[in-house]
Parts: C-alpha cells; structure tokens; sequence
C-alpha cells in the first residue's frame, strides 16, 4: 500500500545487483532496525533517532540497477534502463544515476561536491545547529510517470479512509471532514511539486530540429526534415518499461484559413496515434500513419502463420486461444526474449539523433501556411488502458510538448521565385 517508501532503498543490507527487484529489505518497526546511507558519520542515535550506518553501495548505478533492469516470468526484457547506462558514455565518465536523477536539476549530471549544502534533516526538538551539514540530494526520483489515482488517496492516505467512504460527506464527522481537507491541500502541493520536476527532466531528454523552406512555390511539394536528438548521456530516449513509453514527432501544415493540408503523429478518436495498435486502424476505419516519426519500442511475436505482428502486452495471442505465459522451454535469460518472441527497440541510444523527411503534397493555392512540428512524450499509451481493463482512466493521459518549432511558409504563384526559398530554423 505504500509503494516505494524510504525502507525499500535504506533497509536493503547487502547488495543484489540485478536482481529484477526481489531484493530483501530487514523488517521490524523504524526504531528497532538499522538504516542504510551514504554516510559513516551518522548522528541519528544522538538525535533519538533510528539506528544508521553507511554503506557506500546506495551511491552507485549497480544500486539502482537492482530494480531497473526488469525480465517478465516468460524471459521478455520489459525494461533495461541499468543495461543502457552500463554501455553509456556516462558509465565511461563515471556518472551515475545518481547524479542525474537525485541533483537539483533533474535529468542533469551534478556531481555531489557542486550540490547546496545543508542539514541533513528536520527533527522536532532538536536544536537546527546539532545537525550535521551534507551535500543534499533530492529524493524526489523525478522520471517519467504519475499518478492516476485520486488526489485524495494519492501520495497521502489516512487511516480511517480505508473503513469509511470519504466521497459521501454525510458520512463523515467533523473531525474526518478537516483532515480530509488538509490531505487534500498536502497531497495536491506535493503533485504538483513532481510535476514541476517531471517537465524538467523531459525537457532535458530530448531536442527538436527541422529544417523547413521559408516560402515554395505552387505545384511544387514543400520539403521538411525534422531530426531528433538525444541530450541524455546515460540511457535510450525513452527508457522504462519499453511498450510503454511513447515518444514522437507531429507534424501539421495549415493553409491561411486554419484548413488542414497535411497531418501526422495525430491521435485517432481513442488517443492512440495512428500505428498498428491504434483500434480505429485496425478496423479500417480511419488510414494509417505511414508518415509517424515514433521512438516506441515495441513488442512483436512470430505468429502460427509464419509472419511476425506487434503486440502491446508482452503475452502471444496469435499463438494460442488462451492467453497463457507458458514456461520457457529453453535458457531465455541468454537470449533476453522467449523463442518466437523479440522485442523491436526505436529508442535513441545515448546522445544519438535520428531524423525524417517529409514531402508535403503539392500546393495549388497562394499565401501564408503555417508549420507547426512537435517532440511529444506519453508515458502510456491509451490502448494499453483498454489491453489491462482500465478504459476509466485514458482520460487522465497527458501529452508533453518536450519542444517544438512553428513557422510561416509564403506559397508563391507558380513562376515567382522572388525571396529565398529554403532556410534552417531550430
């Protein structure tokens, strides 16, 4: 019920490596056991605190690696965060997790020695002075996801809301009536303080370049290039768990009266863009999107037929008529995937770039058309919802704009050729 609190991290003893998260944490209540930092100098036990000691493991990337490098039952590798920083530049350099994900600037490499100093915590009672100054880092652990449970219920829960309905106020006591409200005030500044920070570390993952003419002429097709690249040094973009995270390039020309004269990385009446998985697609009610620019990494299965097909959960259904996770029949782990199974990877390596051309069709009609292409980010797709059982919540998908160019292109009547017609913009 409580997700990953503080004893995940600071009540692991020992190291596990990769261990696909199934590490040990030491039970018992806060003041019995002992828990694990970074610091051998602790002064908890003066403070009347719990018990600490150091251990120099919690600072480094094989730490983090313990939960981020997930394989599924069937041997499918659902998530390789920790694997991409091992084959990083950052790893070459030194740079851990650590120093992206826990430093005053998400998504930005700061070293411990350049963070604010401060007190290490806030304990009531206890003079400010007696506490010891650190280099601070920020446990905020800002990635890509949030929460789409209720503000009420989501990152604070009281007791008494767990026998007791709190959206019917008649039910409810004065008491439960006040601290309801103040949950709600609590929870609703802490949500938007992790928004604040998963904005920032998506607008430091990625860039946006296109390359677009300033005017063209009549019955010629407009030329764009859109290139994406890479700012993180430390794992693919996007990285997690791979079927989920979406990341992709829109691109719509408008004429001067706000029609539409070309059009991709829409969404179809259920929100998905317009691939393979896209239900819409799929039934031929609406085209295919043979022009998407898509970093999704996708799941794709051998089917009885002999051909291969993209699949959103990590489970064949065109093998079998039930939808079973079989034992593996052979050593998975080598391979990273099942037989028959495999996983189509379009992420960006490290500080890499990939780019896409588009032929805009041909132009009739003089005048101002305005160029808008954008660097998307959704970390869920809404078929996915509809794939576990959970159609109730597509409507709390949010899209992030990480960056995006917009731009005049003057169409000249056929034969003029009076300004330049080709420019570069950012």
């Amino acid at each position: 019920m409580e997700g990953v609190s503080c004893i995940v991290c600071h009540r692991m003893k020992k190291p596990y490596y990769k261990s696909n998260a199934r590490q040990a944490i030491q039970g018992g209540a806060l003041m019995e056991g002992c828990m694990y930092g970074p610091f051998h100098d602790s002064k908890s036990l003066e403070m009347g605190a719990h018990q600490a000691q150091g251990r120099p493991f919690i600072k480094t990337s094989a730490f983090c690696g313990t939960c981020h490098d997930v394989t599924s039952p069937a041997g499918v590798r659902l998530e390789e965060a920790f694997s991409e920083w091992q084959n990083s530049p950052a790893a070459k350099r030194g740079v851990t997790c650590q120093h992206c994900h826990m430093g005053p600037v998400q998504g930005m490499p700061i070293a411990d020695r350049h963070r604010p100093l401060g007190r290490a915590a806030t304990v009531p009672g206890v003079d400010p002075q007696r506490i010891p100054l650190r280099r601070l880092s920020d446990h905020t652990f800002a990635g890509p996801d949030y929460s789409l449970l209720p503000n009420t219920e989501f990152p604070h829960k009281l007791d008494w809301m767990y026998e007791v309905d709190y959206r019917d106020p008649r039910r409810l006591t004065a008491y439960q009536r006040k601290t309801l409200d103040e949950l709600r005030r609590k929870n609703r500044k802490q949500l938007r303080i992790a928004d604040e920070k998963r904005y920032e570390l998506l607008h430091n993952a990625a860039e946006l370049e296109v390359c677009a003419p300033l005017a063209a002429v009549a019955g010629h097709p407009i030329k764009i290039r859109a290139v994406v690249r890479s700012k993180f040094s430390g794992h693919n973009f996007p990285t997690g768990f791979t079927a989920e995270r979406q990341a992709w390039v829109s691109v719509v020309l408008r004429d001067s009266q706000g029609g539409m004269v070309f059009v991709s990385g829409d969404f179809d009446p259920n929100g998905d863009v317009r691939d393979e998985h896209s239900h819409f697609v799929e039934a031929g009610k609406i085209p295919y999107d043979k022009h998407l620019f898509n970093f999704q990494s996708k799941f794709v299965a051998l089917t009885n037929k002999g051909t291969e097909r993209s699949l959103v959960l990590p489970i064949s259904r065109h093998l079998d008529p039930l939808s079973l996770i079989r034992p593996a029949t052979d050593v998975v782990a080598s391979y990273g995937r099942p037989h028959g199974f495999r996983l189509s990877r379009s992420s960006l390596t490290p500080l890499s770039k990939a780019g896409r051309s588009y032929s805009i069709p041909i132009l009739h009609k003089p005048g101002p058309y305005f160029l808008e292409v954008r660097l998307n980010f959704r970390h869920l797709p809404p078929a996915l919802l509809d794939r576990i059982g959970t159609p109730h919540l597509k409507h709390l998908l949010e899209t992030v704009v990480i960056d995006e160019h917009t731009q005049v292109i003057r169409v000249l009547p056929a034969g003029q050729h009076k300004i330049p017609l080709f420019g570069a913009q950012k």
